[in-house]
């Protein structure tokens, strides 16, 4: 290894010869760039990573030359996902971001033990799941976006009401396990009445009951369908729940575009690819040195949230939407 007076002294040879200083000093190596672990549960949470990778972008910071990510997916398995997360967390990133729910319960529990910052991205109820203070207050470095789904869902069966005026009877399907379903559970049988609606409430627990209740609609069985936030419900929604809802010409309100693009014939809320927007923020300052449990919890609100009607959909099971309701919609998938 060269001594720092052999260094100076070719330093010195090289000034006097007029060859450039910096030449000398090419040969360094550069700083390795900060790493950002991340935590998923499936590739269904894909979008949001993209997401956080534009908002990154956004604000000047590019992937591999301003930071590296270091992905663990749980390939759909929830036992792996606290192995994974100590993995993550053993490797000293700057910060682990969990893209979900289930993700960053078994996430959260490391910034206490170990140190390491936390930012979730999605999250239902973080309060009611113990990793938040309340609403807006995180724990100790912690901080994160939660997805409001289900505060929302008041505001979704007042536009039921306008897009579907024949409606009386809307039927809820939710997981009592899932505290931001439960809660949904109770705001839509809350709404319900004021709205002149009748809820109907359905409990599903397991993929079994998932199975069941699909193989068992019929035309005629139910009026519309929608669903609180939940991973089961969500998870089963492209491959079993909207196919049924489809043979039996029942349209579904969805939660957010994934819903429409997975068959649901309309949606209102924010995008999972804004999640990872809005939380990039959390990462970039985390980055520069803020403390995370100094930035409040936020919520997706205003032009994060958007209308969004699925016209194949709509024509398949019949349903067509009064006209003046376009106007409203900021996104036709036809």
């Amino acid at each position: 290894m060269m001594s720092r007076y052999r260094m100076a002294g070719l330093l010195l040879t090289a000034m006097a010869a007029g060859m450039p200083a910096v030449i000398l000093y090419g040969c360094g190596r550069k700083p390795s760039p900060p790493q950002v672990g991340v935590l998923m549960l499936d590739e269904s949470r894909q979008p949001i990573l993209d997401g956080l990778k534009e908002g990154l972008r956004q604000l000047g910071r590019e992937v591999n030359v301003d930071l590296r990510f270091v992905v663990r997916n749980a390939e759909d398995d929830q036992t792996r996902l606290v192995p994974l997360a100590e993995e993550l967390a053993a490797l000293r990133p700057k910060v682990i971001c969990a893209l979900g729910s289930a993700e960053a319960v078994a996430a959260v529990p490391l910034a206490q033990s170990t140190g390491v910052a936390v930012v979730y991205l999605g999250v239902g109820n973080p309060e009611a799941l113990g990793i938040a203070e309340s609403k807006v207050d995180p724990l100790p470095g912690t901080t994160g976006i939660r997805t409001g789904y289900a505060d929302r869902l008041p505001k979704r069966m007042q536009l039921a009401t306008y897009f579907f005026p024949d409606v009386r009877v809307i039927t809820v399907l939710y997981d009592p396990q899932t505290p931001a379903s439960a809660k949904g559970m109770k705001l839509c049988e809350e709404t319900g009445p004021k709205l002149g609606l009748i809820v109907q409430s359905i409990a599903l627990t397991s993929d079994a009951d998932v199975r069941y209740f699909a193989e068992t609609m019929v035309p005629g069985k139910y009026q519309l369908l929608m669903y609180t936030p939940a991973p089961l419900l969500i998870k089963h929604l492209r491959n079993i729940i909207a196919p049924a809802a489809i043979r039996a010409y029942v349209p579904i309100f969805g939660l957010n575009r994934q819903a429409c693009s997975a068959g649901a014939v309309i949606s209102f809320g924010p995008t999972d690819y804004g999640f990872g927007v809005q939380g990039a923020h959390f990462v970039h300052r985390i980055l520069l040195g803020t403390a995370p449990e100094t930035m409040p919890i936020e919520t997706p609100e205003g032009s994060q949230l958007e209308l969004c009607l699925n016209m194949k959909v709509a024509q398949k099971i019949g349903v067509v939407f009064p006209p003046r309701m376009f106007e409203l919609a900021d996104l036709i998938i036809r």
